[in-house]
C-alpha cells in the first residue's frame, strides 16, 4: 500500500543497481509507472519468488514490473497477478532492455497485456501466461524477443502472441491456446505446428481457483 508520485510504488532500482529481491509480498502499491518493481538505467537485479499483486500504474506502463533502458534483470519464479496498467499490466519491457523472464505465473492482470515488449529483446521462457485482460505477450516494433516453452492460454480481449509486422521473434515450443482474439496476431503467420508450437487445452488442475498446475 505504498505510493510514489512517479516511479516505483514499492521498489525502485535506478542507475547500475543490481542485488536480489526475493520472497516478498509486493501488494497494493501505486505509481505512474513500475507500480510494483521499477528497474531502470542499466540495472540487472534478480527478482525471484515474490508475490507481485494488485499494483496499479498509469498508462505509462508496468503495473507489476517495469524494465527500462538497457536493463537486464533476471525475473523468475514470481506470481504476478491482478496488476493494472494499459501498457503492460503484468510486466513492461522497454528501450533496449534484455531481461530473462522465466518460470513465472503471469495471470489475471487487469486493463492491459500480461507482458508487453517495446524496442527490446527479452528471453521469455517456461512461463504460464493466462487469463490476462488483453494479449498474453505483445511485441511492439523492434522487439525480436525469444518466446520459448511457455503456456499462453485464455487471455481476454487480445491475442496469445501479438507481434508487430516486420519483426522476427523466435517463437518455439509454446502451447498457445484459446485466446479470445486468436492465438497469433496479424503481424506473423499462425505458428501452430511450426518450430514445435502447439495449440491444445493445457489441462490446468483448477483454473477457476487459480491452480494452473
Amino acid at each position: 500500500n505504498n505510493h510514489a508520485d512517479f516511479y516505483g510504488g514499492a521498489v525502485h532500482l535506478r542507475q547500475w543497481s543490481n542485488g536480489l529481491i526475493e520472497g516478498n509480498w509486493v501488494v497494493g502499491n501505486d505509481s505512474r509507472l513500475g507500480a510494483g518493481v521499477n528497474i531502470t538505467y542499466t540495472s540487472s537485479p534478480t527478482v525471484r519468488g515474490n508475490l507481485i499483486e494488485s499494483n496499479t500504474a498509469s498508462s505509462l506502463g508496468g503495473g507489476g514490473i517495469y524494465v527500462y533502458y538497457y536493463s537486464n534483470p533476471l525475473i523468475e519464479h514470481n506470481r504476478i497477478t491482478q496488476n493494472e496498467s494499459s501498457n503492460g499490466a503484468g510486466i513492461g519491457v522497454y528501450w533496449s532492455s534484455g531481461p530473462t523472464i522465466r518460470n513465472n505465473l503471469i495471470y489475471r492482470n487487469i486493463a492491459g497485456d500480461g507482458l508487453i515488449v517495446v524496442s527490446s529483446v527479452p528471453t521469455i521462457t517456461h512461463n504460464t501466461i493466462v487469463a490476462n485482460h488483453y494479449s498474453g505477450v505483445y511485441c511492439k516494433p523492434d522487439s525480436p524477443a525469444v518466446i520459448e516453452n511457455n503456456i499462453i492460454a485464455s487471455n481476454g480481449d487480445g491475442y496469445g502472441v501479438y507481434v508487430s509486422s516486420g519483426d522476427s521473434p523466435v517463437i518455439r515450443y509454446n502451447n498457445v491456446c484459446g485466446n479470445k482474439a486468436g492465438n497469433y496476431g496479424s503481424g506473423i503467420p499462425d505458428q501452430t505446428g511450426i518450430s514445435g508450437n502447439i495449440s491444445v487445452p493445457p489441462g490446468f488442475v483448477d483454473p477457476n481457483n487459480d491452480d494452473y498446475h
